[in-house]
């Protein structure tokens, strides 16, 4: 599974939003209606499936699900 289907699939298991509902080049905020309390267990859920130290300054609800996945690709990448 590629790094963007794993945040798609974290997207959609901790929002409980249809994986169709998830647009990848969307801000959550603008697609989803992201607030910042699903934001901080968005972010939980990452770090558990990846394996890295997400700052809460790094994804924000402004952020899209592939500047998302940028961001684990270098994490990834450095670690």
């Amino acid at each position: 599974m590629s790094v963007e289907e794993e945040v798609k699939e974290a997207i959609v298991q901790t929002l409980s939003v249809k994986p169709e509902e998830v647009k990848v080049e969307e801000k959550l905020s603008d697609s989803l209606g992201v607030d910042s309390t699903e934001m901080v267990d968005l972010t939980v859920a990452l770090e558990k499936k990846f394996g890295v130290k997400i700052d809460a300054k790094e994804i924000t609800k402004s952020s899209s699900p592939q500047e998302i996945v940028t961001l684990i690709e270098s994490k990834k990448a450095a670690s």
